[in-house]
């Protein structure tokens, strides 16, 4: 019988409707195999929404579209920790996904299929992203977190995804990266067997001036934000605050002075006073003529201020003006603008 006699035959068993599947249909195979209907796109899957170069892991979550394979096709599988995904076909069954991306894994699928399907078409989709993790923790807006790389992200990135930083934050970002993942490429990171350490200048990276630190992230790396070193003036200044040290700890008072605006009308600059901290715990109270401190001279050295230092310029229109105890002197600290002169 002619190929045109089958589709009369058929017109008259089923109707048009029937007529119409022979007649578009011819790539449907026989045999034990489940029908497939072509498509007019290629075996090629995008990844949405990560990059087409992601590599599968553990803990992600995929979904594949297979037409005709109705026991995977529009479904969501977890890769597990091993590595593997274990899809509900025989003729498919248990492939090891971690490291493909999705388009390499769409092509084993495709070729599995192919012993039951005639010029399958598979497209795999990451729906979750869950194998690229980047742990953020300290001074950053959020309070930090973990943020899924998700193909790649430089560390700029990673930071806007928590929030950015956060006022308080250091003037150095430490990066600690795996080893089996290669060392940071920075070059003043110190390599262990275990890990791969570097330093990051915030000034450096936030303000472009080296965008070679603007590095790329590597999954389970460790993004740490530690707290400022502030020195702190209050009283007679037209901004009393906190204000960031940078990577040198300390600062001068005449820089501080410039810093907070310079000081009130009716400060009282010869009985200013610095009240320290010391590493045994202790403190000190250091009395500073602010007025005599800013006229420089050949030979005289700068009065300098370090971390924690509070630099006190009483002013005369405070009523009961007086020498503060240590204790007192940092309760006022409570709630004080904190600046970022460096950053």
């Amino acid at each position: 019988m002619t190929r045109k006699s089958k589709i009369r035959l058929l017109r008259r068993i089923a109707g048009p409707a029937t007529a119409l599947l022979a007649c578009v249909s011819p790539n449907i195979a026989l045999g034990p195999q489940e029908a497939q209907a072509p498509s007019t796109n290629s075996a090629t899957s995008v990844s949405r929404p990560v990059t087409s170069n992601y590599k599968i892991g553990p803990d992600d979550e995929i979904t594949i579209y297979a037409p005709y394979a109705d026991d995977i096709s529009n479904k969501r599988f977890r890769i597990e920790k091993s590595g593997d995904v274990s899809l509900p076909n025989k003729y498919v069954g248990r492939i090891h996904a971690e490291g493909l991306t999705v388009e390499e894994l769409a092509v084993i699928i495709k070729k599995r299929l192919a012993e039951i399907i005639k010029s399958p078409e598979v497209v795999v989709r990451v729906e979750t992203p869950k194998s690229q993790p980047v742990v953020v923790f300290g001074k950053v807006n959020s309070g930090g977190g973990t943020v899924q790389l998700e193909g790649g992200m430089t560390l700029l990135e990673v930071l806007t995804k928590v929030g950015g930083l956060a006022n308080d934050a250091g003037s150095q970002i430490t990066i600690q990266r795996l080893i089996e993942n290669g060392p940071v490429p920075l070059p003043n990171a110190v390599n262990d067997e275990r890990y791969s350490t570097a330093q990051v200048s915030v000034a450096a990276l936030t303000n472009g001036i080296r965008p070679e630190v603007n590095i790329q992230l590597m999954p389970h790396d460790y993004i740490s934000v530690p707290r400022a070193d502030f020195v702190y003036i209050i009283g007679g200044v037209m901004k009393p605050g906190g204000y960031a040290l940078n990577e040198k700890k300390v600062v001068s008072l005449i820089q501080l002075l410039g810093f907070a605006g310079g000081q009130t009308p009716t400060a009282k600059l010869k009985s200013a006073v610095i009240y320290r901290q010391l590493a045994d715990g202790s403190h000190m109270s250091i009395e500073v003529n602010v007025a005599d401190a800013k006229k420089l001279k050949s030979g005289k050295p700068e009065v300098m201020l370090q971390a924690d230092d509070i630099l006190e310029i009483p002013d005369s229109l405070v009523r009961g003006t007086v020498r503060r105890t240590f204790d007192q002197a940092v309760s006022t600290l409570t709630g004080v603008a904190i600046y970022r002169p460096f950053y």
